[in-house]
């Protein structure tokens, strides 16, 4: 009954993703209100108009704002200092003190 109840939950959000995909593609219009053009898509017959509520209702919906406070990262990268050691033939070795104890494994998992 699980695995039934997964493969329906997937391809219903499959189906909702791929409508709104179509939506997008297929019924994308643009309406001139007040000198101002308005893009925006739904299924429609054929010309049609919106009423001021409407309009408004698709302006907030395509302009997202958020709430929270914008931050900026710093993230601090320390310097690597690379210095050559030797020279093998005509390429140079290159030593770095920094990188000498690098473990070439995985991390550990649970299984």
């Amino acid at each position: 009954m699980s695995n039934r109840r997964r493969f329906w939950g997937a391809f219903g959000l499959l189906m909702i993703f791929m409508s709104y995909q179509v939506s997008i593609l297929l019924f994308t219009h643009m309406h001139f209100v007040n000198g101002e053009a308005i893009v925006h898509s739904h299924p429609y017959k054929s010309k049609h108009d919106h009423t001021p509520e409407q309009i408004v209702l698709l302006i907030q919906l395509s302009h997202y704002v958020s709430l929270e406070a914008d931050t900026i990262a710093k993230i601090d990268v320390p310097h690597i200092w690379i210095t050559p050691s030797e020279v093998i033939g005509d390429v140079p070795f290159v030593a770095c003190p920094s990188l000498e104890n690098i473990a070439l494994r995985a991390p550990p998992t649970l299984v």
